[in-house]
């Protein structure tokens, strides 16, 4: 008689009355066994996962996302942007992602950066290449050139002076005029140009090749690298040839002065004398 009753109230009553307005919705739970609950009714706060539910609260509104959560840490809602899956990483691997645009960044160790469009962008701060840094209003580059084998790649660009001397290739000396003894140049890439004009301060017994150095880059090696100097000369002793003519030969760093006479070159050195003057455009390549 006890059991039929036990059963007429699981059946007849499938709502058990907790207290505090707590009810418990059920199809006939057995102790120990929670399959058969149906709702829960009245709790002000959610189960925790050690009371067998969740820990999670559904008082998030339409567009707020939980975040945190875990062991001993309960959720906060939050408002969502953008769609797709939050990301809880601390480094993240974003796949394709569609930034928009960002208003700020850091891209120190971005790769992969975008080429379209470059063209058009103003860079206030400049350009390094090869591992220059980079100083506004231009492109940089390293000081020793990082050279590359890609005929298309200009690799290094650099300008300056230098202090000329000349040497004569037998005997003597002649020493230039301190005021007029330095010559400009402009590297871009492999081609060397160097201008300006020297004036002879004096002379001691000069013989053989006036040779003007020391270039501020060694000429390529072989022969395709040897070029012709332009030259303009003035002031040269009344016993001197006035046909001058200078070359920069392989593998060398000096401009090598001639003289042209019946149909011969020659060492110029013995032409010039104290006021001498020497104008020099000359372009040739490195190696």
């Amino acid at each position: 008689m006890k059991k039929l009753a036990y059963l007429l109230f699981i059946l007849l009553i499938p709502a058990l009355c907790l207290g505090d307005g707590i009810t418990i919705q059920s199809r006939g739970a057995k102790k120990g066994v929670n399959d058969d609950i149906i709702e829960i009714i009245g709790l002000t706060n959610p189960l925790t996962v050690g009371q067998g539910g969740t820990g999670v609260s559904t008082s998030g509104t339409t567009g707020e996302i939980p975040v945190g959560g875990g062991t001993g840490s309960a959720i906060v809602w939050t408002a969502a942007t953008g769609t797709g899956a939050p990301v809880r990483a601390i480094s993240p691997i974003l796949v394709t992602p569609a930034l928009g645009t960002p208003a700020s960044g850091v891209l120190t160790n971005a790769t992969g950066l975008p080429t379209a469009g470059l063209a058009s962008q103003v860079f206030a701060a400049g350009i390094g290449i090869g591992g220059k840094a980079a100083e506004a209003g231009g492109v940089s580059f390293p000081v020793t050139a990082v050279a590359s084998a890609d005929v298309n790649n200009l690799d290094d660009y650099q300008e300056g002076s230098f202090t000329a001397t000349i040497v004569c290739s037998t005997s003597g000396t002649v020493t230039l005029n301190g005021s007029f003894d330095t010559l400009q140049y402009t590297k871009i890439g492999r081609v060397v140009t160097v201008t300006g004009i020297l004036i002879v301060g004096s002379v001691s017994s000069p013989v053989g090749i006036a040779n003007i150095g020391t270039l501020p880059f060694t000429s390529g090696g072989t022969t395709g690298y040897r070029t012709a100097v332009s030259l303009w000369v003035d002031n040269l002793e009344t016993t001197g040839t006035t046909a001058m003519q200078a070359r920069i030969g392989g593998a060398s760093t000096v401009i090598s002065l001639y003289h042209f006479t019946a149909g011969v070159a020659g060492g110029a050195a013995a032409d010039l004398k104290a006021g001498s003057e020497i104008y020099i455009n000359a372009t040739y390549f490195t190696g």
